[in-house]
């Protein structure tokens, strides 16, 4: 913005939609198409309310994203943008991009206040073999429960004798993270940890 003799010059090129926004919010409806494959299965394998609850996810996952709400100012010829539809389903590609950014406003404060006072920060992954579709939420639920014990021991409120594990956790945040490839499953945990002090040399 810039001012000359009282007119005021607006730079509109920062506030316009760029092209690739929309290329991905339209490939991410593309992605749900497959999704909605696998709804129409489980809801014609499914009985009772829980189809009626399935089928009504089906029908918010095909609107997602579909409706964009614009003021529209003619002689400007300006659409600005209000908001859109979302439906809020937890394997929708639209919003989980939108979960993912409320994520990095809701933690990226408290984490940034952690770093301040200990400013070592590692980050940690932590994998399994890719299982098919119908062991994935066994295989998440061992995987949970085998980071929690872990966690235990990185806490110092279980040990393992002769294995010290005591690298000054102060605090960690895990993300699950599940890509895959036809009926392949890859989970695994992505890991931020805040140490009070250096890991120092590897040790195997």
């Amino acid at each position: 913005m810039r001012f000359s003799k009282g007119v005021i010059f607006l730079n509109l090129a920062d506030i316009t939609v760029p092209k690739d926004m929309l290329k991905s919010i339209e490939k991410n409806r593309e992605y749900n198409k497959q999704i909605a494959k696998y709804y129409r299965r489980l809801i014609s394998e499914t009985q009772g309310s829980s189809k009626r609850t399935l089928s009504n996810n089906l029908e918010s996952l095909n609107d997602c994203n579909r409706l964009l709400f614009l003021d529209q100012y003619t002689l400007a010829k300006l659409k600005d943008f209000k908001k859109t539809n979302l439906c809020k389903d937890k394997f929708c590609s639209n919003c989980k991009k939108v979960k993912q950014a409320s994520r990095m406003s809701k933690f990226m404060p408290l984490i940034e206040e952690q770093i301040k006072k200990h400013p070592n920060v590692y980050q940690m992954v932590l994998t399994v073999p890719n299982v098919p579709g119908a062991d994935l939420q066994k295989t998440i639920k061992k995987m949970t429960t085998a980071y929690s014990m872990l966690n235990r021991y990185l806490q110092k409120r279980q040990v393992v004798k002769d294995l010290p594990m005591d690298i000054g956790l102060v605090g960690a945040i895990r993300t699950l993270e599940v890509t895959y490839k036809k009926d392949s499953y890859h989970p695994h945990f992505h890991i931020l940890l805040v140490l009070d002090s250096e890991i120092g040399d590897k040790k195997h």
